[in-house]
């Protein structure tokens, strides 16, 4: 590509000048990454090397709590694992309502994002305050590797299938924070690199010259930045929540199409990192794929494609949703992405599985293992399926359902001797699985001690999960629920959940 004279210097020039120490930074940036995830594996293996030793204590019955320290390492270990834990917790909440989505990241999170943007602004900048003929031209090729180097990241942080979560155990959903956060400093930096250039070129008076000569590079560059101020709008809370099925469609395309600008505008020896991210976003698609024709495509004698699935509605906001003919497995707190083409014959939405997988191998083979959905209404989608279950004819009918996933990483809940697992609403889908996966689980335990808070509007919203509790109340060894309704009695079977409306709560226990 031809970017030549410039002002008496070429464009070529520059870049020779400062490819090899731009490179450099490129490739620090990534060694700081790969030795961030290998601390991270290492610490993951300490806890595993951790959990087999408790583990093995509370096999042996030697001591009566064997998730409790008994050298110095695992002392120090644990110290610091509560310390970073608790470190990590504290927020500034905005508490109006149109403004609580600034409320900033938690303390935990904003130290990692402190230290990124320290080791980001220091790569932009060293080296660069020299008062010379190159000054504008220096910051603005540095912070075009800048930003380029970062572009990798932002892929890998929202695929569902990349190094990144193996390594951290840690979701895509989990990661989706930062996702964002890295998007936004990577704009930053391209917004950095287009305004040093155009500034040289204003100062010099060269805006027409060097567009007449590397018009599309320029165009396409702007167009990529274009693409990532959209993203970053779209991306804030209040918009994000106005039509997220239009965000995401829009979202998807517009990963492709920024990889695209970004090709046509970057020159050929800094295009590794544009093949990383194609490799990234190609490989989470294919992975995609793989799932959705493992769990939904296998053909057999009188087996049609996807799952028959029935839905119910649970008072005036919830409707739940039992897909049968599942032979796969999940683990607990997992979701899923379903696809209901009735219903939403473009959109997919996620949704945490009420339930554990609790199917035998018998029942795989012969697909008679199911699965339970929770779905509260708000709008587009949910509206529609609500809607759908209120039909007087609708649990005669039986809807086809393709389900992705599943996906996300839980935590290892039966580490601890004592739980304590607290839900709003439809979010009680997650901490419900938890708590089946201790109670049915067939592997050692250290739980011996459950409190399962769940609170609701209307208890309505509730009724699946109060149901479900009532049927492990009698399984688990301690198990106190407490169930809070906030709102008014929705119909007659509310007070039968919400006894001691003065108190606006129930307490289940065996006590």
């Amino acid at each position: 590509m031809d970017m030549s004279n410039m002002g008496g210097m070429s464009m070529d020039m520059g870049m020779n000048m400062f490819q090899t120490t731009n490179i450099e930074l490129a490739r620090g940036f990534w060694i700081i990454i790969g030795s961030v995830l290998g601390s991270i594996a290492v610490l993951r293996l300490l806890s595993l090397y951790q959990s087999r030793t408790r583990l093995r204590r509370l096999a042996s019955g030697s001591i009566r709590h064997p998730t409790r320290p008994t050298n110095g390492f695992q002392k120090v270990f644990a110290t610091m694992t509560a310390l970073s834990r608790e470190m990590s917790y504290p927020q500034l909440f905005i508490s109006k309502a149109w403004l609580s989505w600034m409320s900033p990241p938690p303390l935990g999170r904003s130290l990692v994002l402190l230290v990124y943007w320290i080791i980001i602004a220091y790569m932009m900048a060293a080296g660069t305050a020299i008062s010379d003929g190159y000054f504008w031209e220096r910051i603005g090729f540095r912070n075009a590797w800048i930003a380029n180097m970062q572009v990798p990241l932002v892929y890998l942080l929202a695929s569902k299938y990349s190094i990144f979560g193996l390594v951290v155990g840690s979701g895509h959903e989990r990661l989706n924070w930062l996702h964002r956060w890295v998007a936004r400093t990577l704009l930053l930096s391209a917004t950095v690199h287009g305004f040093y250039f155009y500034t040289e070129w204003v100062l010099a008076d060269m805006v027409e010259l060097q567009i007449s000569m590397m018009g599309p590079m320029i165009r396409y560059g702007f167009a990529a930045w274009a693409v990532l101020v959209l993203q970053f709008i779209t991306s804030l809370g209040p918009l994000r929540s106005l039509c997220y099925e239009l965000f995401v469609a829009q979202h998807a395309i517009s990963a492709v199409v920024f990889l695209w600008l970004l090709y046509t505008h970057v020159p050929s020896y800094a295009q590794a990192a544009i093949w990383v991210s194609v490799a990234a976003l190609a490989s989470d698609r294919l992975g995609r794929t793989v799932l959705l024709v493992r769990n939904n495509f296998q053909m057999s004698a009188g087996r049609r494609l996807g799952h028959p699935a029935r839905v119910k509605i649970s008072g005036l906001q919830t409707t739940v949703l039992t897909i049968e003919n599942i032979d796969f497995s999940w683990k607990p707190g997992q979701h899923i992405y379903l696809w209901l083409p009735r219903v939403g014959p473009t959109q997919t939405h996620p949704y945490t599985i009420a339930g554990v997988n609790q199917s035998t191998e018998k029942e795989k083979k012969t697909r008679n293992n199911s699965m339970h959905l929770v779905v509260r209404k708000h709008a587009g989608f949910s509206r529609r399926l609500h809607r759908f279950a209120s039909q007087n004819d609708a649990q005669s009918k039986v809807l086809t359902a393709f389900v992705m996933g599943p996906y996300g990483h839980p935590p290892a809940s039966s580490h601890y001797e004592t739980l304590v697992l607290i839900a709003a609403s439809t979010g009680a889908s997650f901490t419900l699985s938890m708590l089946e996966g201790v109670i049915t689980t067939d592997k050692k335990t250290f739980v011996t001690r459950v409190d399962f808070l769940i609170m609701a509007k209307e208890a309505d919203e509730i009724a699946f999960y109060v149901e479900r509790l009532q049927e492990l109340k009698s399984m688990c060894m301690e198990l106190n629920v407490h169930i809070a309704v906030t709102g008014g009695v929705t119909s007659a079977s509310s007070s039968d959940l919400t006894r001691g409306r003065k108190s606006g709560h129930e307490v289940l226990s065996d006590d």
